[in-house]
């Protein structure tokens, strides 16, 4: 399997008779009015109120064969700490040659400011995973710290 495109945007819409999508507000850049309050227990990052969604088309690794696989989306953060994994879902490939995947997102955890990069892995097998696709997004603040 494979990722054709990938993209953060404000929001989507899918007509129901051609089932093209639309993607509204790309968002390649957020800036927060302020950094967020550190959360009291150790080790927590705060989570911003901010609605957006990853789109992504995947396509088949071999065009003439059907395939279903797992994916997971991995977000890197610019402080080099630990990477924050969302959990697995699936991309069916069995039925048509390629297929869209939406996540929403009801806020984002915040590490600073710099480049956040939202990276789409696939499994390859001894619990091991390889990159298929990343977005970068860069996160600002108004009011500097």
């Amino acid at each position: 399997m494979k990722v054709i495109w990938a993209v953060l945007c404000e929001g989507t819409s899918t007509d129901q008779e051609t089932n093209n999508v639309s993607l509204f507000n790309i968002l390649e850049e957020i800036h927060f009015p302020e950094p967020p309050d550190q959360p009291q227990e150790p080790d927590r990052f705060p989570i911003t109120p901010v609605r957006f969604t990853l789109m992504a088309l995947f396509s088949r690794s071999n065009i003439d064969e059907p395939e279903k696989s797992t994916a997971r989306l991995v977000i890197r953060f610019p402080d080099a700490g630990p990477p924050d994994m969302l959990p697995e879902f699936v991309v069916d490939l069995e039925s048509a040659q390629r297929n869209r995947v939406r996540l929403n997102f009801g806020g984002l955890p915040v590490r600073g400011e710099g480049e956040y990069r939202f990276e789409i892995q696939s499994p390859s097998g001894n619990d091991e995973w390889f990159h298929l696709f990343e977005i970068p997004l860069q996160v600002g603040y108004l009011i500097q710290e």
